[in-house]
């Protein structure tokens, strides 16, 4: 049997400009390598969709003096008044607080003493609160009532005040409609009576008002610019990021979300567009006074006009 002759060695280039050779790689080498790889990689997400802040007006309801106006201010911390004023007047107060991840607009208002049907401002609520005085079972009766006519379709929640004096309501009826005791006297039980109010209407978390607003704000400037023409918005993207006149319409969708970190997003091009214009707050009128035109960092495929941008 003959036996095949062993390969010849590689030469080996001995020249003084010749690279040293590279080491080999085990297997854990190359893993680590690898990781490094995809952690210095930048990674670009989809543009997040637009979607309003949750808000919810919520009506509440009662007899009078069943204490709707004091259970109102002690939910957006005002000072409680000792002396009992009316609601009254043509227009509803309304009062906004935070609660959870959502603005809550409640609607205080003298229902009894107004001529126009009520349901109609009903139907612009989401809930309602029926209020009432422990201490008086005409107030809880009045409640009840309120409840059947603003209707089982939408949620409610009982809030009984003046429970720092005696009762005075049946408690079988109060167990069954789960009402909350409170005094807004005292103080007692208001968190409760918040916190019922949140759960019937699902939500969950804590979100402060100034990023509410700021989710407003982006939801208002979206809905404005899928109102604008397509021409008319790649004109605003490109003047306020000082992008290239010459770049065509899906260059500057891609540029718009590069600025921002974005990857491309599936959906219409005006939708997309929009929501990287959002992103940037490109109407927001304080965008007039910037001049500096680092503000924005895009890689070499985006050009930027020359000079000072140009805005609407």
């Amino acid at each position: 049997m003959h036996k095949r002759p062993a390969p010849a060695p590689a030469a080996v280039d001995r020249s003084p400009d010749a690279a040293e050779p590279l080491p080999a790689m085990d297997g854990a080498d190359a893993a680590a390598l690898a990781r490094a790889r995809r952690g210095a990689a930048p990674k670009l997400v989809t543009v997040p969709p637009c979607v309003p802040p949750p808000a919810y007006r919520v009506a509440v309801l009662g007899a009078a003096e069943a204490g709707k106006t004091a259970l109102v201010a002690r939910w957006a911390d005002k000072t409680h008044r000792t002396t009992y004023e009316p609601t009254l007047g043509a227009a509803p107060r309304e009062t906004a607080i935070m609660l959870g991840p959502a603005q809550i607009t409640l609607v205080d208002w003298s229902w009894d003493h107004v001529e126009a049907d009520v349901s109609n401002y009903w139907a612009k609520t989401d809930a309602a609160v029926l209020a009432f005085s422990r201490a008086d079972a005409k107030s809880l009766a009045k409640a009840v009532v309120s409840a059947v006519e603003y209707g089982a379709t939408r949620p409610t929640i009982f809030v009984g005040t003046h429970g720092d004096k005696k009762l005075r309501c049946d408690a079988d009826l109060l167990a069954k409609k789960g009402a909350v005791a409170c005094s807004c006297a005292t103080g007692a039980g208001v968190n409760e009576a918040l916190a019922a109010l949140r759960d019937v209407l699902g939500l969950r978390g804590e979100t402060s008002r100034g990023a509410w607003l700021q989710q407003k704000k982006r939801w208002d400037a979206y809905t404005r610019f899928l109102r604008l023409a397509e021409a008319a918005l790649l004109d605003l993207v490109k003047q306020r990021l000082g992008l290239d006149d010459g770049l065509e319409p899906e260059a500057t969708l891609a540029a718009a979300l590069k600025l921002r970190g974005y990857a491309r997003a599936a959906g219409s091009f005006i939708d997309n567009l929009a929501r990287a214009a959002a992103l940037h707050d490109l109407d927001d009128a304080e965008a007039d006074d910037e001049d500096d035109v680092t503000t924005f960092v895009a890689d070499a495929s985006v050009v930027r006009k020359p000079g000072k941008r140009i805005v609407p």
